[in-house]
């Protein structure tokens, strides 16, 4: 499927049923970058679409693109900021980048949201805590 063949209603926010069920197919066949690829051209025409900032930030993070899940998962707070797990991974994509105090912020959200969200605490946790001054205190022992 071509995007550029598809017809778009210009008032719809979110892709077609067609369109994202061409990405989940992509995700389940392991073809990340095919699904990151097409759901960015679809960005373009569905810019306000928080399923695709959030699926795209999670297959950058899965790419291992963090710089990228980054840019797409804060964007995707930003459409809404209701959703627990979308701070938790953007929590997650913080702490790869080593961006602490961001990292720490993210996951105070997801447990504002969902305080029973286990996940984030346990990433709130290990991002309270430095891996410089952990290193420190490791070498003192």
């Amino acid at each position: 499927m071509k995007v550029s063949t598809i017809v778009h209603d210009k008032k719809r926010i979110d892709p077609t049923d067609e369109e994202r069920s061409w990405i989940v197919n992509l995700l389940n066949d392991e073809n990340l970058a095919q699904a990151a690829q097409f759901s960015e051209r679809l960005i373009t025409i569905y810019p306000r679409s928080f399923i695709l900032f959030y699926s795209l930030g999670m297959s950058c993070t899965l790419l291992g693109e963090h710089e990228k899940a980054l840019k797409y998962l804060k964007h995707a707070v930003t459409l809404n900021p209701k959703v627990a797990d979308v701070w938790r991974y953007l929590g997650d994509c913080c702490m790869k980048l080593e961006l602490l105090d961001d990292a720490k912020n993210a996951y105070i959200e997801a447990l504002n949201i969902n305080p029973d969200y286990s996940e984030a605490r346990r990433g709130l946790a290990q991002s309270m805590i430095d891996p410089r001054h952990f290193l420190q205190s490791v070498e003192k022992v």
